[in-house]
């Protein structure tokens, strides 16, 4: 299975947990790939405030360059992830809305765009989608088990 994570620029919080999201798949046993792009992504590499947590963290970033949520990725995925109901939305006018599953609809609530904001903000945003991940790679691994398509 092939799950994309989606935010609006592809430089902090999709390539953040998308990152997590590889980490961690084999300790869930998680087979799924994971990708992330943005809806307004331009070639930018992830922020640095973006992999001064990762590597708090230990969690391994190869060199990231922001990719676009183009009719490509959109097709190759199998599960859509977004950070906002909003992206969930702005998608839902390109590919059928049963593939997209926006995080507020895991998390309660809207995972909020740290760009911009400074460090703490990064430091928050990363303990949101560390909730996310574990909720993610749970329903991942049961959309695995079942071989349910979504």
């Amino acid at each position: 299975m092939k799950a994309l994570i989606v935010c609006s620029g592809n430089t902090c919080r999709s390539p953040m947990l998308t990152y997590m999201l590889i980490s961690r798949a084999k300790e869930f046993g998680v087979k799924s790939e994971f990708l992330s792009a943005g809806l307004c992504a331009d070639g930018r590499p992830m922020t640095k405030y973006a992999e001064k947590i990762l590597d708090k963290h230990r969690i391994a970033h190869p060199e990231h360059i922001s990719r676009a949520c183009d009719e490509k990725a959109l097709g190759e995925a199998d599960i859509i992830f977004t950070m906002t109901q909003e992206h969930a939305s702005a998608l839902a006018k390109y590919i059928s809305p049963t593939k997209i599953v926006p995080l507020c609809a895991i998390l309660g609530y809207d995972v909020p765009d740290p760009y911009g904001k400074g460090y703490k903000a990064y430091c928050e945003t990363y303990d949101i989608l560390e909730v996310a991940a574990d909720k993610i790679l749970m329903l991942c691994k049961k959309l695995e088990m079942h071989k349910i398509e979504v």
